[in-house]
């Protein structure tokens, strides 16, 4: 099994060096089958330092793919990120004579975040336990409760490390932090979908372009195509190990540098 993570990150450098060292330190379920095989996505703006973040945990073993925007217009809408997420999961074949066009995807399930997630040890050996029994072939957003974080305590365990950099027992530090229970369902925090359900049956699309949030230059952004997303496909809560939101101040994209 493939699990394809994928993260849209922007000015959260630091966070995304927790969030990616979580995955690094991962380990199998107790008595399980192994992990599955875990890919990332990184999606980001070229040139705000996540190309030596994506560099630093590729050489320490993480199968990572950097997919750099250069418009900003584009990567603002969460959307079209996620759109593009799943395009690159497909392959396409073609067959001679017929010209009989077969897709193929090199994930079979796909995990769309923010980068200010930090995620269990065992998080993905049950994640990949449930999709192989009682979620499998499941065709609906699957999402799980997080705790989030108190921000000044956050803050203060950030700064103790200077980035990038690899972040020594990354969850044990994160969970440590005082925080409260979560159990809406958030755009950035965890989406997990069947990904041939979404090709076969949704015409490999994550929304249609006039369903896109927001974009930064507005107030009150809101995730517009999550919620389209959640209504076309239904939804249903996942029991995983309770994953950390690094809690971060409310701010512009542009003003912030955590």
């Amino acid at each position: 099994m493939r699990i394809s993570v994928c993260i849209q990150s922007y000015r959260f450098n630091k966070r995304l060096c927790w969030m990616l060292s979580s995955i690094l330190q991962q380990k199998p379920r107790e008595g399980g089958r192994g992990l599955p095989n875990i890919s990332v996505s990184v999606s980001s703006m070229f040139g705000n330092g996540v190309e030596e973040i994506c560099d630093l945990f590729c050489g320490a073993g993480l199968d990572i793919k950097l997919h750099g925007y250069g418009d900003r217009n584009e990567f603002k809408y969460r959307g079209n990120v996620r759109n593009n997420d799943l395009q690159q999961t497909m392959i396409e074949n073609i067959f001679k004579p017929k010209q009989v066009k077969v897709r193929m995807t090199d994930a079979d399930w796909i995990l769309w975040a923010d980068s200010d997630m930090v995620y269990p040890p065992t998080f993905f050996g049950e994640l990949g336990h449930l999709l192989r029994t009682k979620f499998k072939d499941n065709p609906k957003c699957l999402h799980s409760q997080r705790k989030s974080t108190t921000l000044d305590e956050t803050e203060a365990l950030i700064g103790k490390y200077t980035y990038p950099c690899i972040i020594p027992d990354a969850f044990a530090q994160a969970n440590a932090l005082e925080g409260g229970l979560k159990a809406n369902i958030g755009a950035g925090y965890c989406q997990i979908a069947n990904v041939s359900n979404l090709f076969f049956n949704h015409s490999g699309m994550y929304c249609k372009k006039e369903n896109c949030d927001r974009d930064w230059d507005k107030k009150g952004q809101k995730a517009r195509s999550d919620q389209v997303f959640r209504r076309m496909v239904g939804h249903e809560k996942i029991p995983l190990p309770v994953q950390v939101h690094l809690q971060h101040l409310r701010i512009k994209p542009d003003e912030r540098d955590c």
